[in-house]
């Protein structure tokens, strides 16, 4: 995706004061993806500061937020410099300030096991399958028909 397939948008909301003023306040200030049409955000940090580059590529997928993808500490992270091609460089990334970025992805963590409260980690094999969700739990215990998920 090149920057020529981002439309940059600025909704601003008019209202009308008390004394009949107009009063201007910006809503939001965000980009959208021509293809998906995915809000883009477009002033988001990382915690250190640094602004997170929208969209960018990892492992062939394309991120146009915040991702909880791959996570190890259970935080947002976004990349904050790529290549010409969008995609992300090596070691190029860090957690995302919350506060700056519009993150509407929810993370997926275990609730129980040896690594409750862990996020999931996508892909894995699991027996030679490869998994992008949460499996289903197949062997008759207590745990049956439960979904989960590697965090390795």
């Amino acid at each position: 995706m090149y920057l020529s397939e981002v439309l940059v948008l600025m909704v601003l909301a008019v209202s009308v004061g008390a004394q009949g003023t107009v009063e201007r306040y910006k809503v939001r200030d965000v980009g959208y993806d021509r293809n998906s049409h995915a809000p883009i955000p477009r002033h988001c940090q990382t915690v250190t500061g640094r602004r997170c580059v929208f969209p960018f590529k990892i492992s062939g997928k394309v991120y146009t937020q915040c991702t909880y993808d791959d996570t190890n500490n259970g935080q947002p992270w976004c990349a904050y410099s790529t290549h010409h091609d969008g995609t992300a460089r090596y070691g190029q990334w860090y957690d995302c300030d919350t506060s700056t970025c519009h993150i509407t992805e929810e993370p997926c963590h275990t609730v129980s096991g040896p690594d409750s409260r862990n996020t999931c980690k996508f892909p894995f094999i699991f027996n030679g399958v490869w998994y992008n969700s949460c499996a289903t739990w197949t062997w008759n215990d207590q745990n049956y028909g439960k979904r989960w998920c590697s965090t390795q």
